[in-house]
């Protein structure tokens, strides 16, 4: 049972850190553009509705272009990785309005002017059901989906499949704050689909949503460690450190403090740890729910209780018998041992017995 318990502890930290390797974050449009036969449509309806119409539609067919500004996704550090990516769409049906299916594109080019009067887009009736042809080019297609005429407002879910190819191009867009420009066009001449663009009063306006994974940053965590009854220099006395997660060790190794008690973990992901602290003769101290978010943690401190002699974390008449085997001893001695040493003076005498007996009974954290 304790095998078992351990495994399911142990799954639950590698799920827990999983869930804190990706984030979800999301933005808003910030621009729009429905790309007719005579260029992008004007006036303030222009921005207010994204139309994707088929050829059918003759001099209304139309491809969308929506950007995203990759800066307003809320994000304080890079990214190594996109795990998922979705488009939120919102229904401003028209009497117009034609059920069907649009395609959705990441275009790698954000430079392309989309304004009306000054944009060189237009819709391409050589290249359908599309519209598009070589404009804005280099493109990867991130899917389908499909539009339905319901309701003002109405949502629309579009999870997309994001290309191998296309992955390092907006990696390196959301981590220079850059345009994340997408593509909606037809997937057959019939459709007329009708979207609220990025500045509608009423109805929201498209969203990108991304599963991303930061770049794991480390930080510090630091404390005072004071160990108690001891008169001798601190700094040289080894300190045992185990990070834990959900009783589960993910991290032990050995520090050293100032000679006033300070000490320094180095490196630490962030997570929510319990922190053991062992020394030779001291019993163990165990501090809780130790947060590390997104800046060193300060304030880490424990009082170590000594006359653990034996080393089995609790202050017994096993340690009595060890301090009476090396009492009178000093280095060197035959029968010297160091641990019996309680307060450090380099020498094993009645002032140790009297750490031991004040401290007789006591027990380590686990």
């Amino acid at each position: 049972m304790k095998r078992l318990a351990l495994v399911v502890a142990a799954l639950f930290v590698v799920s827990t850190l999983a869930a804190y390797a990706q984030i979800t974050v999301s933005t808003n449009a910030v621009n729009n553009a429905t790309i007719q036969p005579a260029g992008p449509r004007s006036g303030t309806n222009g921005k207010r509705y994204l139309n994707i119409e088929g050829n059918n539609f003759g001099n209304y067919a139309s491809f969308g272009v929506v950007d995203f500004s990759a800066a307003n996704l809320g994000l304080s550090q890079p990214v190594t990785d996109v795990v998922s990516i979705a488009l939120k769409m919102y229904d401003a049906p028209a009497a117009f309005s034609v059920n069907g299916t649009v395609r959705f594109w990441l275009s790698e080019d954000t430079t392309t002017d989309i304004e009306p009067g000054t944009s060189p887009l237009r819709w391409d009736a050589t290249a359908l059901p599309d519209g598009v042809g070589t404009q804005l080019a280099p493109v990867h297609l991130l899917g389908s989906g499909t539009y339905t005429k319901t309701a003002a407002d109405a949502e629309f879910v579009y999870t997309l499949s994001l290309p191998a190819a296309a992955k390092p191009y907006l990696i390196n867009q959301i981590n220079t704050g850059g345009i994340i420009r997408l593509v909606v066009t037809p997937a057959e001449d019939g459709v007329a689909a009708t979207y609220s663009g990025y500045n509608h009063a009423t109805i929201r306006p498209p969203q990108l949503q991304l599963e991303v994974v930061p770049a794991v940053t480390a930080f510090n965590i630091m404390g005072n460690l004071q160990l108690g009854d001891y008169g001798g220099d601190p700094s040289a006395v080894p300190i045992s450190v185990t990070l834990r997660q959900n009783g589960v060790p993910v991290r032990s190794e050995t520090v050293y403090t100032d000679s006033a008690g300070n000490y320094r973990i180095s490196n630490v992901e962030p997570g929510t740890y319990a922190i053991a602290f062992k020394a030779s003769h001291w019993l163990r101290v165990v501090v809780p729910e130790v947060r590390v978010t997104n800046a060193d943690v300060t304030g880490v401190d424990a009082a170590l209780t000594n006359g653990d002699i034996d080393g089995d974390n609790e202050v017994s008449l096993f340690d009595f018998g060890a301090l009476v085997a090396a009492f009178g001893s000093v280095p060197g001695d035959a029968n010297w041992n160091a641990d019996a040493d309680l307060d450090g003076d380099e020498e094993v005498s009645l002032f140790d017995f009297g750490v031991l007996v004040r401290n007789f009974g006591a027990i380590g954290d686990d």
